[in-house]
């Protein structure tokens, strides 16, 4: 059996530009190992959706580190990406006007709807056929997404592939639909899900709960895990005595949280500490509105400053599956921690690493706590670092991966899906 360095072929439905978001950090530290671990890889892009509604990519350095791009519908000039399809200049426009209307006060809501996540957008025989012309060369694959197993073919039964899952959505569905709110990720039923996982021969979970849940029905197939691997700092960062933080992209889970947070948490820990701030960053910034003692930084380059100055990182998520990327983010900056049960999802053990409440009050009672004590901050935020350089490392994590991929042979499938 060979064990050396492969051609791997990713199959994208994201729109990546940069690590903005968890799911696209998750990936592409992923792919920053494999490559690192001297395979060569191939990212496609199948999809004329990845464009949303704007018609043009620009790429940051943590996508053009890779030299093999491919875009079905666009054209790739240095670090931009154009598209080739004129309705989504058409879309643009409107979406511009839209945003115009809404800043002179015209409207009082937008008249245009968003771009559906590429994640849902059906898949045609033109993406298939894009799609084979770089697997034909490959000697594995790795699927982003469980909706990308479906640019397969015929192929996939021979060739050695992973599936990175990021979520089990049918679970996903089921809970936003508890909290009354529809997810914008695709619908997809639990039988469908396992059947695509089945398709492949391994599937990448991203904790163990929902890897348990997989290997209950695929019990035949290769399921391991990988959380998303960290860079560690050195020591423990106690920040501002009177300063806390979230960062969280514009998705459901992080913004349905952070109103949350706002609307319950803020005015009772405000009542308690006077002085107190919170910073907040990230894409979600985009549909909050300004609260006092509330700073809106919007999507920021380089969240290190944002890390070391806070005295407080909280993640008050009350929804969601997988596993919440800023938690592990906060630990491995060296920060104390205030979060929900529902952040601890799945690495239900780094609870002695954090602060855990769910009501409100409690919330804010144990965010003064930590402001009040920096011992106490400094303490349980080194123990967490620990944790973090033996569990989280990006060779803890992904190392079987690269593993799988250099003794993997064309033809070893594993397991065949079980049929619906």
């Amino acid at each position: 059996m060979k064990s050396d360095n492969k051609k791997i072929v990713v199959l994208v439905r994201q729109r990546i530009v940069a690590k903005s978001n968890g799911s696209s950090r998750y990936l592409l530290g992923i792919l920053e190992h494999l490559q690192k671990s001297g395979h060569e890889l191939h990212i496609v892009w199948p999809l004329e959706a990845t464009f949303g509604r704007w018609p043009y990519l620009i790429l940051s350095p943590d996508v053009t580190q890779f030299p093999n791009l491919y875009w079905r519908g666009g054209i790739r000039l240095g670090r931009y990406v154009i598209s080739k399809n004129p309705k989504v200049y058409l879309s643009a426009l409107l979406a511009v006007i839209d945003r115009l209307l809404l800043k002179g006060g015209i409207i009082k809501a937008p008249i245009t709807k968003r771009a559906q996540s590429s994640l849902a957008a059906p898949v045609v025989d033109d993406d298939i056929i894009f799609v084979e012309r770089y697997v034909k060369t490959a000697d594995c694959v790795l699927f982003d997404y469980v909706f990308s197993v479906r640019f397969a073919s015929e192929w996939v039964n021979a060739t050695p592939s992973l599936v990175l899952m990021h979520d089990l959505f049918f679970k996903r569905e089921k809970d936003f639909a508890q909290q009354g709110l529809s997810d914008n990720y695709g619908q997809i039923s639990e039988a469908d899900e396992m059947y695509l996982l089945g398709q492949c021969g391994g599937v990448i979970a991203i904790q163990e709960e929902e890897a348990k849940q997989v290997r209950v029905s695929l019990p035949d197939k290769l399921v391991g895990v990988a959380p998303i691997g960290v860079d560690v700092v050195g020591a423990p960062q106690a920040g501002d005595d009177d300063l806390i933080s979230f960062v969280g992209s514009n998705a459901g889970p992080n913004v349905l949280g952070i109103k949350w947070f706002l609307d319950a948490v803020w005015p009772r820990l405000r009542s308690m500490r006077p002085n107190v701030r919170l910073e907040i960053a990230g894409s979600c910034c985009d549909v909050l509105q300004p609260a006092p003692g509330v700073t809106l930084l919007g999507v920021v380059a380089d969240l290190v400053p944002l890390y070391q100055r806070a005295g407080v990182v909280i993640s008050p998520l009350t929804v969601g599956s997988g596993l919440k990327v800023k938690l592990i983010e906060g630990l491995a900056a060296g920060k104390a921690m205030v979060v929900t049960p529902t952040t601890l999802q799945g690495v239900p053990e780094l609870a002695e690493y954090v602060f855990v409440e769910q009501e409100p009050e409690l919330f804010a009672s144990a965010i003064a706590r930590f402001l009040d004590n920096r011992t106490l901050r400094l303490t349980i935020a080194a123990e967490g670092l620990a944790h973090m350089k033996a569990n989280f490392s990006p060779e803890a994590a992904y190392g079987w991966i690269d593993n799988y991929y250099r003794t993997a042979e064309w033809g070893e499938k594993g397991c065949q899906a079980r049929p619906l």
